[in-house]
């Protein structure tokens, strides 16, 4: 009979139980910048196969990607370097809905590198992240004035691509009902002003 007690088994985060010797692993790191008016997303992945990192600059408010570099670190076959020349063909295309499948079509497939392509995509998503926070840092004021429901209802008018985007923006769920339901407001009005008179000339959003 085992001495051991369950009670001392270490587990990994989120209580699932460990089962046997980790084999493979994988990390992945996100780095968001603001500057100049644009987004700057580093992003890193290592495992035990590979090594890369991509670095993209996406213009604010638009969330189109105007330029991107790829750096390959360490990887199983010399010939998967030549994934790098595919990148140039993420410029240009808008952070929105059904983003992967034109970014597969992009700069993946037979030309491509798969995990190249995924890390280009994680800096996506996080460059939403980024893409509010540098409206906070423009517009806090409004922002902190407003109801979480008249922000909502302003996030969705700006980017009406994220209502049923995950389960949180589903079309029923209490914050987007909520948010339906909630009058349009001068805040609102006033904020939608505000980011317009910013960014007519193309300038940096200031504080």
């Amino acid at each position: 009979m085992s001495n051991r007690s369950d009670n001392n088994k270490a587990e990994p985060p989120g209580g699932l139980p460990p089962n046997g010797p980790v084999v493979f692993n994988r990390k992945k790191n996100v780095d968001i910048r603001l500057t100049d008016g644009f987004i700057t997303v580093t992003a890193h992945m290592a495992d035990n196969y590979h090594e890369m990192a991509v670095v993209l600059d996406i213009a604010i408010p638009g969330m189109v990607i105007t330029s991107i570099q790829g750096h390959i670190i360490r990887v199983p076959h010399e010939s998967c370097r030549e994934g790098l020349a595919a990148l140039p063909g993420a410029v240009g295309l808008e952070i929105k809905k059904g983003l992967t499948l034109r970014m597969e079509n992009a700069i993946g497939g037979p030309d491509g590198c798969t995990h190249m392509t995924n890390l280009v995509m994680e800096a996506c998503h996080a460059s939403i992240q980024g893409q509010y926070l540098s409206l906070r840092e423009a517009f806090g004021d409004l922002l902190d004035e407003m109801t979480p429901a008249e922000r909502t209802k302003w996030f969705l008018a700006s980017r009406p691509q994220m209502l049923d985007s995950c389960v949180a923006y589903r079309g029923d769920s209490p914050i987007i009902l909520e948010a339906k339901q909630s009058p349009s407001t001068e805040r609102i009005a006033c904020l939608n002003k505000r980011i317009a008179a910013v960014y007519r000339d193309g300038k940096e959003p200031k504080g």
